[in-house]
């Protein structure tokens, strides 16, 4: 097929690759252009700036106000195993995203609904690598004033990122949306 006449499903088929876009694994709901929201989610700030901000503020703690810090060789490679877990599922789900042509910045809104790759088992796979990475911080230093802010950013994460995200899918979506959150968790 000419690919000045292939329509925007067989673009999506060819991208895809081998992937059937009637696999149930994979929504292949797209907005077009006119239908997108003018504005994205109303995320105030990065997402990435709280776990940035609880690893400062543990270390903070840690010199002014120092708890004991545990120091063993099995720290240091449990906290890498975390944090190697949580960078190659960032990059994973940045690719999932790109297949799609979609958007990974929080505050521009999103032209498909993608429930494949990582999204298959979390809705918000980003952030779930943005805890490891905290875990992997406070596990690999022994610092216990980062482990202490894990719960923190778990909270702030879910009211200033993830509740305007599910807002703005919601409305986008509608009941695709629906379904795929009763079908896949928040978190894992």
């Amino acid at each position: 097929m000419n690919r000045e006449h292939m329509t925007k499903e067989h673009m999506n088929q060819e991208r895809l690759g081998k992937q059937d876009m009637n696999d149930p694994q994979i929504n292949k709901q797209q907005i077009s252009d006119q239908q997108l929201p003018e504005n994205g989610p109303d995320v105030p700030f990065p997402p990435a700036i709280h776990p940035a901000l609880a690893i400062g503020a543990g270390y903070f703690l840690q010199r002014f106000i120092p708890l004991p810090q545990p120091a063993h060789t099995s720290f240091t490679i449990t906290g890498s195993v975390f944090f190697v877990v949580g960078i190659v599922l960032i990059g994973w789900s940045l690719s999932t995203l790109r297949k799609f042509e979609t958007t990974a910045l929080p505050h521009q809104p999103a032209k498909f609904l993608v429930s494949s790759g990582p999204y298959r088992f979390s809705r918000n796979p980003i952030y779930l690598a943005f805890l490891l990475l905290t875990l992997a911080s406070a596990v690999a230093t022994g610092n216990l004033w980062t482990l202490l802010t894990l719960p923190v950013v778990m909270v702030l994460l879910s009211i200033y990122a993830i509740r305007p995200e599910e807002i703005h899918l919601q409305k986008t979506f509608g009941e695709d949306y629906k379904d795929y959150a009763h079908r896949v968790r928040r978190w894992l």
